[in-house]
């Protein structure tokens, strides 16, 4: 329970209370632009974690019934070892087992894949949109203006993008 019930709730308190004073910063430095990206973000997040949603719970609801009929598979073949030797029903079982463990991996895999994949276009967005803003200046010939405001974000960028997935943790 200490171990990792505990130090997920510390860690959650510390990144929320970081993220809450890295906000209120932002939004001292500048609203507009601080409302802008906090309701970009949060709502590409939100877009993403309804699309993602349902296939991350197939994807458990298959993981478990799986899970459930390798033990039955295996509490069949080790009740009944006379009967699986006399009837010669090794293979049948094993391939049981190989069929509902390569639904597992598969399965497992996907729900891992999916669980990266809105941290990833959250950072990605950001990025590009930081970039995008600094050829603008850049071509506007207001950078060197924008530069401490750029610099900022750019630091909020790099200290917030690996709460989405860790909190998700």
């Amino acid at each position: 329970f200490t171990n990792n019930v505990l130090i997920a709730i510390v860690t959650m308190i510390s990144k929320g209370f970081f993220l809450i004073v890295v906000l209120a910063f932002m939004m001292n430095v500048n609203a507009l632009a601080s409302i802008t990206i906090i309701f970009s973000v949060v709502g590409v997040y939100v877009l993403i974690y309804k699309g993602l949603r349902n296939r991350l719970l197939s994807n458990g609801q298959h993981i478990s019934k799986s899970m459930t009929n390798l033990y039955s598979f295996i509490a069949e073949s080790l009740n009944g070892i006379k009967e699986t030797k006399f009837y010669q029903l090794e293979n049948y079982y094993l391939e049981k087992y190989i069929e509902d463990s390569d639904t597992i991996a598969k399965k497992t895999a996907s729900s891992q894949i999916i669980s990266i994949v809105p941290k990833s276009v959250i950072e990605f967005i950001i990025f590009s949109t930081l970039v995008t803003i600094l050829i603008y200046l850049y071509g506007s010939g207001n950078l060197t203006e924008n530069l401490p405001v750029i610099t900022f974000f750019l630091s909020f960028f790099v200290g917030v993008s690996g709460y989405p997935q860790a909190i998700i943790n």
